[in-house]
């Protein structure tokens, strides 16, 4: 290993150096707060919704007195006349979007159901419309007919939702550990897929180059391997350093640009003590090592698969075919911790958990809801055991595949390999 060290810093500093490694530093965060802020700003210029409703068989339970209590936005329309002939007015009259049937209300057996009949389909804002125009008149309908008092209503369907606590006073809501790991997963994805692929990219640009068989006569393929995993992932470690000083720079900034309404501004405090307190309540020193560990031991899995794919052909197609080997476990990873989260401790979660393919991801989905001191070391010591085993089949695949051209690594180099 005397030569990982030269590697390393070539691979470190010739990154450092380019200028795009410095254009995504800067606009990563960026990019990741607009996400955030702009649908907020551009949503203070959007137009509110309109639509015009077509009320019909309505003479039994509601009058014209309605349009008072009805928003602006909401255009009404009464016509004592059939359904069929709705329909015909709503094909021929364009200026309605809807039409209302109250027909289909029955006292008898206290079903209030209506249809609402549409010309074309809805927005999803304009149904909003039309229930938060149905639902009051129809519950006060309903309150009419059954003889219920208001006060009686309003005490009968206030809700009833239980006080959740623990034994501990310090442990985080449910919430809290669904947005914590939900989070951490997506940056485990992330950062997964990203330096894989930095690992393949500089592996194929090598090959192509021929560069490596210039620094193959002066070092073994092992020390090149090793010194260019590391050398990328110590970019990676300064991105991510670099990258939360920046979001603690450029986020507030944002918010002051982005949501100048009070009500906006409101909503972004909330969010910053609900991460003050999920910072508070949970053992940050425990969780960041922990994310640390499963992120190096999967970056250094996952690097080695990638640096065999990019060794073992030339060719860009079979490159992008092959890295379908890495990146559908990672996808699979991702999916199955979305599902984790709303049920952690199931025995599927903690199988899917230790399975060092997917752990990276699948733990980290868990560790917020207080996973067993022992699965999690049964979990990162198959991960480090497979981390290490693939690094050690990536060498070796690596010191054939890198000097092979036109062709690719098949059965027979891989017995080679195994003797």
């Amino acid at each position: 290993m005397n030569r990982f060290f030269p590697v390393f810093k070539r691979e470190y500093f010739a990154s450092i150096k380019n200028k795009i490694f410095w254009i995504s530093t800067i606009l990563g965060p960026i990019g990741i707060a607009a996400l955030f802020f702009v649908p907020v700003f551009i949503a203070q210029f959007d137009e509110e919704p309109q639509i015009n409703l077509l009320l019909v068989q309505t003479q039994d339970y509601f009058s014209e007195d309605i349009r008072e209590s009805t928003p602006e936005n909401i255009t009404l329309t009464f016509e004592e006349i059939s359904t069929e002939e709705a329909r015909i007015t709503l094909r021929e009259n364009t200026d309605f979007d809807a039409f209302i049937d109250f027909s289909s209300i029955d006292t008898t057996i206290g079903d209030y159901t209506v249809d609402v009949v549409s010309q074309r389909t809805l927005s999803l804002s304009q149904e909003n419309l039309v229930v938060q125009f149905l639902r009051p008149n129809l519950q006060e309908l309903r309150l009419q007919k059954e003889d219920i008092s208001r006060d009686q209503s309003e005490r009968l369907l206030r809700p009833i939702n239980p006080n959740f606590t623990s034994l501990d006073a310090d442990t985080a809501s449910a919430g809290q550990a669904y947005f914590l790991a939900y989070g951490s997963g997506l940056l485990m994805y992330f950062f997964l897929i990203s330096y894989g692929m930095s690992v393949m990219k500089s592996v194929q640009d090598e090959k192509k180059n021929r560069i490596v068989e210039i620094l193959l006569s002066s070092m073994n393929a092992t020390d090149l391997l090793f010194g260019k995993i590391f050398g990328i992932l110590a970019v990676g470690a300064t991105q991510i350093f670099l990258w939360i000083i920046l979001s603690i720079l450029t986020i507030p900034f944002l918010a002051m640009i982005f949501t100048p309404d009070e009500t906006e501004v409101e909503n972004l405090t909330l969010i910053i003590q609900e991460t003050q307190s999920i910072a508070a309540t949970f053992n940050i020193f425990t969780l960041i090592p922990l994310f640390l560990g499963f992120l190096f031991l999967g970056l250094l899995m996952y690097s080695g698969i990638y640096a065999c794919i990019a060794a073992s052909t030339d060719s860009d197609s079979d490159i992008q075919n092959m890295s379908l080997f890495a990146t559908i476990p990672i996808f699979i990873a991702l999916g199955s911790s979305l599902v984790i989260i709303n049920n952690p401790n199931t025995t599927l979660a903690t199988v899917l958990s230790i399975i060092p393919l997917f752990s990276p991801l699948t733990m980290m989905a868990r560790l917020p809801f207080e996973v067993p001191g022992w699965q999690i070391a049964l979990s990162f010591g198959l991960l480090l055991a497979t981390a290490l085993a693939t690094i050690w089949l990536s060498a070796k695949i690596y010191r054939i595949g890198i000097l092979l051209y036109g062709e690719r690594i098949s059965l027979r180099h891989l017995k080679a390999l195994l003797k």
